[in-house]
């Protein structure tokens, strides 16, 4: 499991419209698709880690796979198969019980590789907020992440101890996020195309500890039909405060290109 901590600069994408297809049958019945995976952690039929570690804490409840993290670093439960996802449909319901307002979160990562230094990682964070990075080495080695969507409020995110549904589609280079059924942001993307997905929960450096509940997840092959997306042509617009050194969010605005803000030029944005 990755333990790494990894330092966030920030970074926004492009939502880009897609059009809608049909999927019915000829009989105008669509078939219920076999789950790539699925589990409702009723029990640990499907091998899930369950082993306890210093600050790391595993448990399968009657509510769902419960992961407490008191180690101020992540802490990733990988899905336990082989398979390597590339373009798929990603349902999982999850609660965060305890966790402070400040830098505690729990989500999922997307398209890892083994160690899951390249990844995209969405979290739900304690204060009530969503982001999307992206993850990778820096030259050093050392782990870099930049925000594509930055901590951001979602009329359809309910509070710390309510349970959130997040639905993710990824098909090429594409990423669209619902939250309870409501759509909240699409981007592009096309560094990662295949990988692991895994679980998590993140302590942050001021929180006694996080606790997290899964109780459910399922993955199916990426719909035909996707939700009609907005025409809009997004590009990032940096913003820096005056102590940075490089921005750190880029905020997506329609019709806007990124430009330096107090002399320091901008960090790619795709």
């Amino acid at each position: 499991n990755k333990t790494a901590t990894a330092h966030h600069t920030h970074a926004t994408n492009t939502p880009t419209p897609i059009t809608p297809t049909s999927t019915a049958s000829e009989t105008g019945i669509t078939p219920t698709p076999t789950p790539l995976f699925s589990d409702n952690f009723l029990d640990n039929s499907q091998g899930w880690y369950v082993n306890n570690s210093e600050g790391y804490t595993r448990l399968l409840t009657p509510d769902g796979l419960t992961l407490t993290d008191t180690n101020h670093n992540p802490m990733i439960e990988s899905l336990p198969t082989n398979l390597k996802f590339d373009d798929f449909i990603l349902t999982t319901t999850l609660t965060l019980k305890q966790s402070d307002a400040n830098d505690d979160s729990a989500g999922v990562y997307l398209r890892g590789d083994s160690n899951l230094d390249h990844d995209y990682r969405i979290d739900i964070s304690g204060n009530n907020t969503y982001d999307i990075t992206k993850e990778y080495l820096g030259t050093d080695n050392t782990p870099q992440a930049l925000y594509i969507i930055a901590p951001s409020h979602a009329a359809p995110l309910k509070a710390r101890g309510s349970p959130n549904t997040l639905t993710v589609i990824m098909t090429g280079s594409v990423l669209i996020l619902f939250i309870n059924d409501k759509l909240v942001n699409t981007i592009i993307d096309e560094d990662y195309t295949h990988g692991q997905i895994a679980l998590f929960v993140a302590n942050g450096a001021t929180s006694p500890g996080v606790t997290a509940v899964f109780s459910s997840i399922t993955i199916n092959d990426a719909p035909t039909q996707f939700p009609l997306i907005p025409d809009c042509s997004v590009t990032p617009t940096p913003i820096v405060n005056s102590s940075d050194v490089t921005p750190t969010t880029c905020n997506a605005t329609c019709a806007t290109t990124p430009t330096p803000a107090i002399g320091v030029t901008p960090s790619t944005c795709k």
